[in-house]
Protein backbone atom coordinates (compact mmCIF):
# COMPACT_ATOMS: atom_id res chain seq x y z
CA UNK A 1 0.00 0.00 0.00
CA UNK A 2 1.31 3.37 -0.91
CA UNK A 3 0.56 6.77 0.63
CA UNK A 4 -2.26 7.61 -1.80
CA UNK A 5 -4.20 4.40 -0.98
CA UNK A 6 -4.00 5.15 2.75
CA UNK A 7 -5.23 8.73 2.17
CA UNK A 8 -8.19 7.56 0.08
CA UNK A 9 -9.20 4.94 2.68
CA UNK A 10 -9.11 7.49 5.51
CA UNK A 11 -11.27 9.95 3.56
CA UNK A 12 -13.97 7.38 2.64
CA UNK A 13 -16.54 6.91 5.42
CA UNK A 14 -17.10 3.36 6.57
CA UNK A 15 -20.53 1.72 6.58
CA UNK A 16 -20.85 2.41 10.31
CA UNK A 17 -20.11 6.09 9.81
CA UNK A 18 -22.67 6.25 7.00
CA UNK A 19 -25.30 4.66 9.25
CA UNK A 20 -24.54 7.12 12.06
CA UNK A 21 -24.86 10.07 9.65
CA UNK A 22 -28.15 8.69 8.30
CA UNK A 23 -29.57 8.19 11.81
CA UNK A 24 -28.53 11.72 12.77
CA UNK A 25 -30.30 13.18 9.73
CA UNK A 26 -33.46 11.13 10.38
CA UNK A 27 -33.58 12.09 14.05
CA UNK A 28 -33.21 15.76 13.10
CA UNK A 29 -36.17 15.50 10.72
CA UNK A 30 -38.31 13.67 13.29
CA UNK A 31 -37.43 16.16 16.04
CA UNK A 32 -38.30 19.15 13.88
CA UNK A 33 -41.63 17.63 12.81
CA UNK A 34 -42.60 16.82 16.43
CA UNK A 35 -41.47 20.14 17.85
CA UNK A 36 -44.15 21.89 19.93
CA UNK A 37 -43.54 25.18 18.16
CA UNK A 38 -45.89 23.88 15.44
CA UNK A 39 -48.72 23.86 18.00
CA UNK A 40 -51.38 26.54 17.74
CA UNK A 41 -51.85 28.93 20.67
CA UNK A 42 -55.66 28.67 20.68
CA UNK A 43 -57.84 25.53 20.39
CA UNK A 44 -61.54 24.87 19.88
CA UNK A 45 -62.91 21.97 21.93
CA UNK A 46 -66.01 20.01 20.93
CA UNK A 47 -67.50 17.80 23.64
CA UNK A 48 -69.89 15.05 22.54
CA UNK A 49 -72.19 13.25 24.97
CA UNK A 50 -72.65 9.62 23.90
CA UNK A 51 -73.29 8.56 27.51
CA UNK A 52 -76.72 7.07 28.32
CA UNK A 53 -77.77 10.07 30.42
CA UNK A 54 -77.57 13.84 30.25
CA UNK A 55 -74.46 15.70 31.39
CA UNK A 56 -75.72 18.17 33.98
CA UNK A 57 -72.63 20.33 34.25
CA UNK A 58 -69.15 20.53 32.89
CA UNK A 59 -66.13 22.38 34.27
CA UNK A 60 -63.03 23.25 32.26
CA UNK A 61 -60.54 24.45 34.84
CA UNK A 62 -62.74 26.81 36.92
CA UNK A 63 -65.21 27.68 34.14
CA UNK A 64 -68.66 26.12 34.35
CA UNK A 65 -70.61 25.18 31.22
CA UNK A 66 -74.23 24.16 30.77
CA UNK A 67 -75.68 20.72 30.31
CA UNK A 68 -75.26 18.52 27.24
CA UNK A 69 -78.16 16.32 26.22
CA UNK A 70 -77.70 12.70 25.13
CA UNK A 71 -76.16 12.41 21.62
CA UNK A 72 -75.50 16.16 21.54
CA UNK A 73 -72.37 18.23 21.26
CA UNK A 74 -71.08 21.44 22.85
CA UNK A 75 -68.39 23.76 21.49
CA UNK A 76 -65.92 25.55 23.76
CA UNK A 77 -63.88 27.96 21.61
CA UNK A 78 -60.66 29.87 22.26
CA UNK A 79 -58.92 27.68 24.84
CA UNK A 80 -55.20 28.35 25.29
CA UNK A 81 -52.52 25.72 24.72
CA UNK A 82 -51.51 23.73 27.81
CA UNK A 83 -53.02 21.38 30.39
CA UNK A 84 -56.64 21.83 31.45
CA UNK A 85 -58.72 19.93 34.03
CA UNK A 86 -62.06 18.66 32.70
CA UNK A 87 -64.75 17.62 35.19
CA UNK A 88 -68.09 16.26 34.02
CA UNK A 89 -71.12 15.62 36.24
CA UNK A 90 -73.89 13.41 34.87
CA UNK A 91 -77.60 13.53 35.71
CA UNK A 92 -77.11 10.80 38.35
CA UNK A 93 -74.20 12.80 39.88
CA UNK A 94 -71.44 10.58 38.49
CA UNK A 95 -68.19 12.55 38.27
CA UNK A 96 -65.95 11.94 35.24
CA UNK A 97 -62.58 13.68 35.36
CA UNK A 98 -59.62 13.94 33.00
CA UNK A 99 -56.80 16.25 31.95
CA UNK A 100 -56.78 17.76 28.47
CA UNK A 101 -53.29 18.34 27.11
CA UNK A 102 -53.65 20.84 24.31
CA UNK A 103 -50.29 20.60 22.54
CA UNK A 104 -51.07 18.99 19.18
CA UNK A 105 -50.88 20.49 15.72
CA UNK A 106 -54.64 20.48 15.09
CA UNK A 107 -56.52 23.51 16.46
CA UNK A 108 -59.66 21.37 16.93
CA UNK A 109 -59.96 18.83 19.75
CA UNK A 110 -62.89 16.43 20.06
CA UNK A 111 -63.80 14.95 23.43
CA UNK A 112 -66.31 12.09 23.42
CA UNK A 113 -67.90 10.66 26.57
CA UNK A 114 -68.88 7.21 25.36
CA UNK A 115 -71.69 4.94 26.59
CA UNK A 116 -69.37 3.39 29.23
CA UNK A 117 -68.39 6.77 30.70
CA UNK A 118 -64.94 6.69 29.15
CA UNK A 119 -63.43 9.91 27.86
CA UNK A 120 -61.96 9.67 24.36
CA UNK A 121 -59.81 12.61 23.22
CA UNK A 122 -59.13 13.10 19.51
CA UNK A 123 -57.25 15.95 17.95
Amino acid sequence: MNKEDICIRIMQPSIGQKIVMLLFCLSSVIYSSCNETNSPEIYDIFISNQYFERIDSLFLDNNKFDSIEIESEMAIPNIKRGNHELQIYTQSNLKIQTTLKLIGTSPVVRVVINENGQVIIMG
